[in-house]
């Protein structure tokens, strides 16, 4: 094959990226947009030695599952993959693939125990993130990076974001184009505004707007913020002066309003700050948490260690059935908001460390505090393998595994496996819906 050559593709898969994958005169062709069971036309727009990439210019023979986009953005957003596919069959193909994955790299023959899907699959994003910059016409935007660049497509409405969120995106650019304010260039590394941040509750919203200056946001840019979003209970100005693509820095200012965002999951009250994670989908978060927490089959007799516990709600509600909970978490505003929540809730058998993973829990191992029961929720990259190996030296005897990256628990269980532990099966959880991404939860008993 060659570049701008078309071809006709017989979709048989879908690759990790969710892409289509099908096969001409025997080479692999990846087709973005294309979903299984199709016949498609395609462009040849790269080829490299061991596989092409064709571009999606007609659909000759549909899937079943087909369907019309709801977003007027989605095939020039980045932001979602699976919206032309129904609900339905993204799950199962999410979680095929997943599967296939997770069985190559790790070596384990697990089985599905259960696939827990949304009820609530549009508008359920209680976390927004959106790059602002300027168009080919200089008016400011916002929106998301188109796939694979740092070109932004304007946005008006995620149908994945909640109302509130959307609102304070509006909010955010009509008091710019009121007041003139600045916006940031990446080519230059000149003006004001970068990112426009929310986050929000059933009680309240928080603002972040991140600036590339450490000087306090203009008062006629506040005042308009504030009068175009009547629902913010909390404005914060953070502040990030890199030229990397990090999005929150680690200073903020608080503009106005409480420092703090009140909210409630699976029972438990907490205040979110700034930059405390916290998962995006509480609908599906409740789900995901009381899987791991049963995972764990608690007597009320166990220590328990909850690694990269973030605010701590659900190291709260494993507190609640375990004779000791520790918790540790990189991120010291995290850790202050698990503290204050433990309070807040009337739970007194908690510990919580601010500090690296990887380096806390073996020195609390090597002091003698040993778990029953561990439970890890690691960012993508997955757990250090010193970790692991520390787990494993101290013969803890359980491990319930939380992940956003089948590819890393794939690669953390294949290691878990040489020192001893095995598991049989694994729940999914859809905590992302219309996009590639699926949460794992899985329990290790050596």
């Amino acid at each position: 094959m060659k570049k701008n050559e078309k071809v006709i593709i017989k979709i048989t898969d879908l690759n990790s990226d969710g892409a289509g994958v099908g096969r001409n005169d025997g080479v692999v062709v990846f087709v973005p947009y294309a979903l299984p069971d199709e016949t498609v036309e395609a462009l040849i727009i790269k080829v490299a030695k061991n596989y092409c990439v064709g571009k999606l210019l007609r659909v000759m023979e549909k899937s079943e599952f087909r369907t019309e986009p709801r977003c007027p953005y989605f095939y020039r957003c980045g932001g979602c993959d699976f919206q032309h596919m129904e609900y339905s069959a993204q799950l199962e193909q999410k979680c095929a693939s997943a599967m296939k994955n997770i069985s190559k790299i790790s070596g384990q023959n697990l089985k599905i125990e259960k696939i827990i899907g949304a009820e609530k699959i549009w508008n359920y994003r209680t976390k927004a993130q959106f790059p602002v910059g300027k168009d080919k016409n200089g008016s400011t935007v916002a929106g998301f990076f188109s796939p694979k660049s740092h070109n932004i497509v304007p946005i008006e409405n995620c149908m994945l974001q909640s109302e509130k969120c959307n609102s304070a995106l509006s909010a955010v650019l009509d008091a710019v184009k009121e007041t003139n304010l600045s916006v940031y260039d990446e080519k230059t590394h000149k003006g004001i505004l970068r990112h426009i941040v929310s986050r929000s509750s059933e009680s309240g919203l928080m603002l972040i707007v991140v600036t590339n200056t450490k000087k306090r946001l203009p008062e006629n840019f506040v005042s308009a913020v504030k009068k175009n979003l009547p629902e913010m209970t909390s404005f914060v100005q953070n502040i990030n002066c890199s030229a990397g693509n990090i999005i929150l820095g680690s200073e903020n200012i608080f503009i106005w309003g409480e420092n703090y965002l009140p909210d409630e999951l699976c029972g438990i009250k907490f205040n979110l700050r700034p930059l405390a994670f916290l998962q995006v989908n509480p609908f599906q978060a409740e789900k995901l948490y009381n899987t791991a927490v049963e995972k764990a089959n608690l007597t009320g007799n166990e220590t328990v260690f909850d690694a990269y516990c973030g605010i701590g709600v659900m190291s709260l509600m494993l507190a609640k059935k375990a004779k000791q909970l520790i918790g540790v978490e990189i991120i010291t505003e995290a850790i202050d908001s698990a503290k204050e929540s433990a309070e807040l809730n009337g739970i007194n058998n908690t510990e919580f460390i601010a500090g690296k993973c990887e380096d806390v829990l073996p020195e609390l191992i090597k002091s003698g505090k040993k778990p029953d029961v561990l439970v890890v929720d690691p960012p993508r990259a997955g757990c250090e393998e010193s970790l692991l190996n520390a787990v494993a030296d101290a013969d803890i005897k359980r491990i319930v595994y939380v992940s956003c990256n089948p590819a890393t628990l794939a690669r953390d269980i294949a290691v878990l496996a040489l020192r001893g532990y095995s598991c049989s099966d694994i729940t999914f959880v859809d905590m992302f819906c219309h996009t590639k991404h699926i949460e794992s939860v899985v329990m290790l008993t050596k």
